[in-house]
């Protein structure tokens, strides 16, 4: 007698799930790499205005009104695409949280059906082993029924 092979009924939904968690390990992958580019453009835009701290301490010849009011405009400028350089990479910070939790959601729905499957094919195997344990039984007192009658 043969034993049917397992089969796992909810296989196509664990697949569905897997591929769900590997759309959601891509999201978050892209989410860092945005997030790293956010850390360079703060980096970049603190570097600008340190220098234009620097060059606006630095100067020392007599400067018209006119100048100063534009090296003033340029100081805040610079640390107006700072600030807002702060808020992006804050912003790419949210939506890293978000896709990390996505793909742990995502994780723990794949893992549940891949524990189920793993009870059900251990269920399959038992029933299985019991079926051939029964079989061989049924065959062993088949023989002895046939030695006692002889």
């Amino acid at each position: 007698m043969r034993n049917p092979s397992f089969t796992f009924s909810l296989e196509r939904v664990r697949e569905v799930r897997a591929h769900e968690e590997d759309l959601a390990r891509e999201a978050f992958a892209a989410s860092l790499s945005l997030r790293a580019r956010g850390v360079a453009m703060l980096a970049d835009a603190q570097a600008r205005a340190a220098t234009a701290r620097e060059q606006a301490i630095a100067e020392s010849s007599p400067r018209s009104g006119t100048d100063l009011i534009a090296a003033q405009a340029w100081l805040e400028r610079v640390q107006r695409s700072q600030e807002q350089a702060a808020l992006e990479l804050d912003r790419r910070e949210a939506e890293l949280e978000a896709r990390r939790s996505a793909l742990t959601s995502a994780g723990q729905r794949r893992q549940v059906l891949d524990r189920l499957k793993e009870r059900k094919r251990e269920a399959h195997r038992v029933q299985s082993a019991r079926r051939e344990a029964n079989a061989l039984d049924e065959v062993a007192t088949a023989a002895h029924i046939r030695r006692a009658a002889s």
